[in-house]
């Protein structure tokens, strides 16, 4: 009884293919069996998809657990109509198989091939395990798909070239933190910058160089952010930065610190183009401003020092 305790706990703990085979290896050892097959559906034949109420044609055997031997770890495909491996039936003597399928309410996840001696092998332990390891291949497929569907949402709100927020993962940061704002006590500050000289960087020297640049201020910019605060490519040239602080000097430290390190970056690597960028930024706690008025401020004054800086280059 405490065993069957222990096994219904710990198939809860399948994030995956490796935990629940350990699981099921683990704990078929007190089945009263002389041998267990442990054979899977291919679902490589179906993509994603497994249709309910179905075996796959072609099998998996993957786990041959012996009572008194080292469990064997294989990896055997056959067909469905033999029921076991050519290997395993090839035997001199005729055998016994009692076959129990591994489902979870409509999904066939595979079967086992069970060789008992005694009698009493349908007990109470057989039944609690072949459900216990029915939940937890459940559990470790639905992990699975929950870690890609965040994987997708992910992709969703990253900027690929150079894996920072896009605009969508910056306004749905930007609509989280500013619902804590007004519920919370912090300095909140949206920053707007902008690369300089894109176009002629583009232009004159390709679109690899372009996008290196692009991906260099992304760096910049991600290595200046602190824990919460967000880094975010907006458009072609654009960036945005959400700055989350308890000092209200942050978003005037940061403009001095934003600053110097673009200089140290365009002496770190030489190229032949400038490297810049400007920035302007509004605080909203010092703006007393709604949201949208605040970015428009940010962008405003990005755009101010943008046109100084193009008047001086040229």
């Amino acid at each position: 009884m405490k065993q069957i305790v222990f096994m219904t706990t710990d198939c809860q703990d399948a994030m995956g293919e490796k935990e629940y085979l350990l699981f099921a290896e683990k704990y078929a050892a007190n089945i009263p069996c002389e041998r267990a097959y442990m054979c899977f559906c291919d679902e490589k034949q179906f993509g994603s998809i497994m249709p309910e109420h179905y075996f796959t044609d072609q099998m998996i055997l993957r786990r041959i657990i012996y009572r008194d031997q080292e469990v064997e770890r294989c990896e055997d495909f056959f067909e469905r109509k033999n029921l076991l491996p050519e290997r395993i039936l090839d035997t001199p003597q005729p055998q016994a198989y009692v076959i129990f399928s591994i489902h979870h309410r409509n999904k066939c996840y595979g079967y086992m091939a069970f060789c008992f001696k005694e009698q009493n092998w349908m007990n109470s332990y057989t039944q609690a395990y072949l459900m216990s390891l029915a939940n937890a291949i459940e559990d470790a497929k639905m992990h699975d798909e929950l870690s890609n569907l965040e994987q997708i949402k992910s992709f969703y709100l990253i900027d690929t070239l150079t894996g920072i927020y896009n605009r969508r993962g910056y306004e749905k940061k930007l609509s989280e933190l500013y619902d804590r704002f007004k519920k919370e006590e912090f300095y909140l500050t949206v920053v707007s910058i902008d690369m300089d000289g894109l176009k002629y960087i583009n232009d004159q020297f390709g679109h690899a160089e372009g996008d290196d640049a692009l991906k260099r201020l992304a760096g910049v910019m991600k290595k200046l952010e602190k824990p919460e605060e967000v880094s975010a490519r907006t458009g072609g040239d654009e960036f945005s930065m959400l700055l989350v602080s308890d000092n209200r000097q942050r978003h005037s430290d940061f403009i001095r610190t934003f600053k110097r390190e673009i200089r140290e970056e365009e002496k770190r690597v030489a190229k032949p183009y400038p490297f810049s960028a400007s920035i302007g930024l509004c605080n909203l706690n010092e703006a007393n401003l709604p949201l949208m008025a605040c970015i428009q401020m940010a962008d405003k004054e990005m755009y101010i020092q943008k046109k100084a800086s193009k008047l001086s280059r040229d």
